[in-house]
């Protein structure tokens, strides 16, 4: 089960993505496979930090749920098992945030997307 953060006044963290530390968001999508991924891909500078965490936040109720503690920065790509995730069906973000899990610093964050049952199964 994916850890959640429910006390968390999403709007001012969400807002902090202008002050990038070179990590960028530059591409997402579920791949509806066997199981279902959410595939990302993300550029990066040489003053980007090593490695960082990743999140879903569901949009209804600003929860954070961690989808994976480290992710190395060089690898310039990863996806996620959606159903490796404890979560519901419902509108989603990706989010991309300081190691080791500090949704206080967020280094990029998606448009919203939706995750439906078949998804998760």
């Amino acid at each position: 089960m994916a850890p959640v953060t429910d006390q968390l006044d999403a709007a001012t963290d969400l807002a902090r993505r202008n002050n990038n530390d070179g990590i960028d968001l530059v591409d997402y999508k579920i791949k509806h496979d066997n199981p279902t991924v959410l595939w990302f891909k993300w550029s990066h500078k040489k003053n980007s930090p090593d490695k960082f965490s990743i999140y879903l936040r569901r949009v209804k109720t600003g929860k954070y749920y961690l989808a994976r503690g480290t992710e190395w920065t060089v690898a310039e790509q990863a996806q996620i098992v959606l159903n490796s995730i404890n979560i519901q069906p419902g509108e989603y973000q990706l989010i991309l945030t300081k190691f080791p899990r500090h949704k206080e610093v967020v280094y990029a964050k998606s448009n919203k997307f939706y995750i439906s049952k078949s998804d998760l199964s």
